[in-house]
């Protein structure tokens, strides 16, 4: 999935999850999530003590 990063109003970037992903994932607004950049250079999201997609 490719997102756009967006800035709020104080500079902050953020991107927003489609609905259908979190509710696929389970996950929610508000939820913990550890940032992993990968080889090829592309970053992955997991929720702490998740186990990565295989």
């Amino acid at each position: 999935m490719r997102v756009i990063i967006q800035e709020n109003e104080d500079g902050e970037p953020f991107f927003e999850i489609p609905e259908e992903y979190l509710k696929e994932l389970g996950w929610k607004e508000g939820d913990e999530v550890v940032w992993t950049h990968n080889p090829d250079g592309s970053l992955s999201l997991s929720k702490p003590g998740e186990n990565k997609a295989q």
